[in-house]
């Protein structure tokens, strides 16, 4: 691969998670319960995506991402659903900063599945930087657990699983434009809640009306996310995963310092220290894994 098309690589990754980092933010400005977020988010950020990808491949080309990829369209669909959803919880039940913490934790979590699934071999600086990242974790997890918080990092587990195992797939579709399957994901996540809520419990709830100010954050966090997720959809068509994990690291200290700039939302002192070592090893980890290519 030509050294501009790494580049390229590198730009949308980069493109991508800078339009991220504001998400956790915006979330706790809305102040708004998770699934009414997520239902207007959905909506939003799926038009957007498929309005882009529609713009670029045109519908058909859409469709072939979805079917023509011996199901791998399907299950992004199903991890991204998932995991936008559980990223809103996980935002709403515990402190931003132990969420991005976790979440910079999915290449760890590739890594583990790339070897019990694929049969990879891991050399011993993956095993070594594996056992770090997950000690930090249990000290994240202990202390939501101390906190009463073990929803929201069980749910920033959640959505690191789901980003893990989409990177794991998104190397067999380099062809395709897959960012079509992510918008239709998101279309799907009002479709689903509003169904459950109108023929499971008899009513439209949570509430959907919403204030000019939570509106604002709404709208705002549906563009940055859906464009965001179409880079980063396509950064792995330019890019290894090694590489895109490693700009993707950049997530957990913008979104961070946004919440602390924005929300004001300090991180605790285990969170902080945890967050350092998990940062600083897969960077190393990262940088070790690219100039093996």
């Amino acid at each position: 691969m030509s050294i501009n098309a790494i580049l390229r690589g590198y730009l949308i990754g980069l493109l991508g998670i800078l339009l991220l980092s504001p998400d956790a933010a915006l979330i706790r400005l809305a102040d708004l319960d998770s699934f009414t977020f997520s239902i207007w988010r959905g909506l939003f950020s799926g038009l957007l995506i498929v309005a882009i990808v529609a713009a670029q491949v045109g519908f058909a080309g859409l469709w072939q991402s979805i079917v023509n990829t011996q199901g791998i369209g399907y299950w992004l669909i199903i991890l991204n659903f998932v995991g936008s959803i559980s990223f809103v919880i996980a935002i709403n039940n515990t402190s931003a900063s132990n969420v991005l913490v976790l979440l910079a934790c999915a290449p760890v979590f590739s890594a583990i599945i790339g070897r019990v699934f694929l049969r990879e071999k891991l050399p011993w600086f993956t095993w070594l930087t594996i056992i770090i990242c997950l000690a930090c974790i249990s000290i994240i997890l202990g202390q939501d657990i101390l906190q009463q918080n073990l929803l929201g990092s069980g749910a920033a587990l959640v959505v690191a699983l789901n980003l893990a195992i989409a990177a794991v797939l998104l190397r067999f579709t380099k062809q395709y434009n897959m960012a079509g399957c992510l918008g239709v994901a998101y279309l799907l996540i009002p479709l689903v809640l509003l169904g459950y809520f109108l023929f499971i419990t008899g009513t439209i709830s949570p509430q959907l009306a919403l204030t000019p100010a939570q509106w604002g954050y709404v709208i705002a966090d549906a563009i940055f996310v859906g464009a965001a997720f179409y880079f980063l959809a396509n950064a792995p068509r330019y890019i290894s995963a090694p590489e895109l994990g490693l700009i993707m690291l950049l997530e957990s200290l913008f979104g961070s310092l946004l919440v602390w700039m924005l929300v004001h939302e300090a991180p605790s002192v285990a969170t902080l220290l945890s967050g350092t070592v998990v940062l600083v090893t897969l960077f190393m980890h990262g940088y070790w894994r690219i100039k093996q290519f």
